[in-house]
């Protein structure tokens, strides 16, 4: 996540820009976001490093009971991986803690999305339970052994911005009147405690990104249009921060073949609040054939189609979010650039 203040200069609220400062990546840093109210001591048996974490079988772990007539069951995947990651993202924090969240979901009308998939959200606001289809079932089961392996090791490695998911699972229940089988993740709501008064979902594509101004989550053409008069700029360090994480994680998204991401960007008063989300889209057989078609077939204007390979979205990405957010000089932007130095 990323914290932003404005700026105030010789005692007036002289707003030229949003100030982003980042949180810690390490534990013991461990953002409130990330943090619940009941602290636990950390049990040492979930200690673990990097051979520990991920194992050549997968652990994945089924339950059913049932309640009268009707049968209930879940499936949890890599369930003590994400176990581990859990106490590591979340230290102190006791399983019924978590679990007592899930318990209390209401459905969520995210908006824009396309994909017509549920959504739901926990009543504390904490946590996003968001379906997946077939196609992204399948791609998390190739993708997250991978995926836990590189947020653990970001914690105290390198920046991220990924929304980190932590369980992945199906669940359904079956009686006379019918069934209901859902494949889910649970994943942190990055707007948690904040309200954001401007929603931006960022893919570094100005093709068909454009939407209503009156809808509740607004796209890159928007961005660009509401930069012009009201800039978004960063100083050196939050620049640096922001750069070296989308750098990190675009690279390992690239790795594991995976597009169509976005950075969700939230401007909650006097602050912005940022993340990487949708990343568990694998650029397979139809998404090559999507990108052959509108290139070829249909024309791009001069533009590039939204969908293009892992390192072609990574590329167009990263270079889009590098213009979105201006670097603001300060007092020692170029200090000692004119120095000499005899070898």
């Amino acid at each position: 996540k990323a914290v932003v203040s404005t700026q105030s200069t010789g005692g007036t609220e002289d707003k030229v820009g949003y100030w982003l400062t980042v949180t810690s990546n390490s534990s013991s840093d461990t953002p409130p976001e990330l943090r619940h109210h009941n602290q636990h001591k950390r049990n040492k048996s979930t200690d673990w490093n990097d051979q520990e974490l991920i194992s050549n079988k997968a652990s994945h772990v089924e339950v059913e009971f049932s309640d009268g007539p009707t049968k209930f069951f879940c499936k949890f995947y890599f369930a003590a991986e994400f176990e581990r990651l859990r106490s590591m993202l979340m230290p102190g924090e006791a399983l019924q803690d978590f679990i007592h969240s899930l318990s209390y979901c209401n459905k969520w009308q995210a908006k824009g999305g396309k994909s017509g998939l549920s959504f739901n959200k926990t009543q504390d606001d904490r946590w996003v339970v968001k379906e997946m289809s077939r196609l992204e079932l399948q791609a998390l089961l190739m993708f997250m052994p991978s995926y836990i392996e590189y947020v653990s090791d970001s914690m105290n490695k390198r920046p991220t911005l990924l929304a980190k998911i932590v369980a992945a699972c199906t669940v359904g229940y079956s009686n006379v009147n019918g069934n209901l089988k859902q494949d889910v993740i649970i994943m942190e709501n990055i707007f948690y405690n904040c309200t954001p008064s401007l929603i931006y979902d960022l893919k570094g594509s100005n093709r068909n990104r454009l939407a209503e101004e009156t809808e509740e989550v607004l796209l890159d053409t928007n961005y660009l249009n509401h930069i012009v008069t009201d800039p978004i700029y960063l100083r050196p360090h939050c620049k640096t921060f922001l750069r070296e994480a989308v750098n990190c994680d675009t690279a390992f998204l690239a790795a594991q073949s995976i597009i169509d991401y976005s950075l969700l960007v939230g401007v909650c008063g006097d602050r912005l609040v940022v993340g990487i989300i949708d990343y568990i889209r694998k650029f397979t057989f139809d998404k090559k054939v999507e990108m052959i078609f509108k290139t070829n077939m249909i024309g791009s204007a001069g533009k590039m189609p939204t969908i293009v390979s892992p390192e072609m979205y990574r590329e167009r990405f990263y270079n889009q979010i590098e213009r979105y957010f201006p670097l603001v000089p300060d007092r020692w932007t170029g200090m000692g650039s004119d120095l000499q130095y005899n070898s």
